[in-house]
């Protein structure tokens, strides 16, 4: 799934996409929530 366009509905599709941050390695559970929200 890594590289693919998610659309975020609700919490569930917002953690996936922090989640794939996470496998990245380029960000923290800490950092993500909050920024992620402005994210589409």
């Amino acid at each position: 799934m890594a590289g693919e366009e998610i659309e975020p509905s609700g919490l569930e599709g917002r953690y996936a996409v922090v989640d794939q941050f996470l496998s990245m390695g380029s960000v923290t559970r800490a950092q993500v929530p909050e920024p992620l929200q402005h994210v589409r």
